[in-house]
């Protein structure tokens, strides 16, 4: 059943490409996907990788299915009906200029369908990350330049000096951007909301950077993305059971087209202390981090104010 499930999987990544014709044909190809894969599936659990975006998860979503575990693998960042509706509107405007579906997108909507249903049997487990927001914020704007702000960086890199664009892109972050605050309220509206795991009630073990919680509609892991290398193949092992996890480098903004760009816009930008006080003070900061990390955090963006 194994290597059915990788044979699969592998036909399916050759395939995608013929199903792009439309919004509706691609939505059709990947929700096929989706029910083939769970009838395939062999393992005990249904695996949820569930968090905000840009924080490390695509990452750890392609280094568990390089296992060829055959476990029912979602990758989600929102369950919310209200947003998911927002995102499929979205999409289905703009497929002619995007050309493709995001496969989170499709397997919020898939397991929203199935939450309070029964799932066959299987034990629910959630594997969701945190980062620090700021480094997640810029990360996630330039994820999105082209997807959400239909900003084509690539042309202007050619007719317009990187000095010039790094400096538009930054008014665009301060203006245009509307993630700012996501971190501050993905927990309560996301995994409290849908699964009643009140993350804030267990004490985080900064020093470990992960941490497993086990409540009655899921176990759940939670792994910081500045300690993931150092922590991952641990935490995966007590969480899943599985010997000599490795992750695979994937979605790494310095690798992409954008990297020049990208490198210049965090050297060039300048952060208001108020904004460092919004985004560092409140209790996601103090529950995952420690005073001496957030101070080392506030630093690294002071210094570059004072080296302007």
């Amino acid at each position: 059943m194994t290597r059915l499930f990788a044979k699969f999987d592998w036909l399916l990544r050759r395939t995608r490409q013929l199903s792009n014709m439309s919004y509706w044909s691609a939505e059709a190809y990947c929700l096929l996907a989706i029910l083939l894969r769970r009838v395939l599936s062999r393992r005990s659990e249904t695996l949820l990788i569930y968090q905000m975006g840009k924080v490390g998860s695509l990452t750890v979503q392609r280094s568990l299915r390089a296992r060829q575990l055959g476990s029912l693998i979602y990758h989600v960042h929102t369950l919310q009906p209200g947003r998911l509706r927002r995102e499929k509107k979205f999409l289905r405007e703009n497929y002619g200029r995007i050309g493709e579906i995001n496969d989170a997108f499709l397997n919020g909507r898939f397991f929203r369908g199935r939450l309070g249903k029964a799932n066959r049997g299987q034990r629910l487990k959630i594997i969701t990350m945190v980062r620090e927001p700021i480094s997640r914020n810029i990360s996630d704007f330039f994820q999105n330049l082209e997807f959400l702000y239909n900003y084509e960086y690539r042309s202007r890199m050619d007719a317009s000096s990187l000095n010039e664009l790094v400096a538009d892109l930054i008014r665009m972050f301060w203006d245009n951007f509307d993630g700012h605050e996501e971190h501050l309220n993905w927990f309560n509206l996301e995994l409290h909301r849908h699964f009643g795991v009140d993350v804030y009630a267990h004490e985080f073990p900064k020093e470990k950077g992960y941490q497993i919680i086990h409540h009655a509609a899921a176990d759940v892991l939670i792994m910081r993305l500045e300690n993931l290398n150092e922590c991952a193949a641990w935490a995966v092992k007590n969480f899943l059971d599985i010997d000599n996890f490795c992750l695979l480098s994937e979605n790494v903004g310095s690798r992409k087209a954008y990297a020049p760009v990208y490198r210049q816009f965090l050297e060039a930008i300048r952060i208001p202390e108020s904004y460092l006080d919004r985004m560092y003070g409140g209790r996601y900061m103090n529950h995952f981090y420690t005073a001496g990390e957030v101070a080392r955090f506030t630093g690294k963006w002071l210094r570059r104010k004072q080296e302007a």
